[in-house]
């Protein structure tokens, strides 16, 4: 779980990262505006070191762990609603670049989940 948690939080951070440094020629890249990019970059940050954060310590809170699964479902859902409701203006670029992002942060979820269905069972 810890190397999962570690990976996913690292991904997630180095992206924002990006975005942040970045945000004004890919809100123009991708269509929605530099404050939407950076928006997004921050809240990656900001969710990379809270990924972080419980990644830390002897063991792994079940509950930590769950609600890392929990905010990356939120993310998937609300990229998803994003993409079908047409809440941003995206070039053909940004939405290439939603799909490509959505894939890793559901990959990470449904590897967490499936961490954290094994450790009940071995429990």
């Amino acid at each position: 779980m810890r190397r999962l948690l570690v990976l996913d939080a690292a991904g997630m951070a180095a992206v924002g990262a990006g975005y942040l440094v970045a945000a004004a020629p890919l809100g123009r890249l991708f269509g929605p505006g530099t404050a939407v990019v950076a928006g997004a970059g921050a809240v990656m940050v900001a969710g990379g070191a809270a990924i972080a954060a419980a990644a830390r310590g002897r063991r792994v809170s079940t509950a930590a762990a769950r609600a890392v699964v929990g905010g990356g479902a939120l993310w998937v859902a609300l990229s998803l609603a994003a993409l079908a409701f047409g809440w941003l203006e995206l070039t053909t670029t940004g939405l290439v670049w939603t799909w490509l992002q959505i894939a890793p942060v559901a990959l990470f979820a449904a590897l967490e989940t499936g961490a954290l269905r094994a450790r009940k069972r071995g429990a």
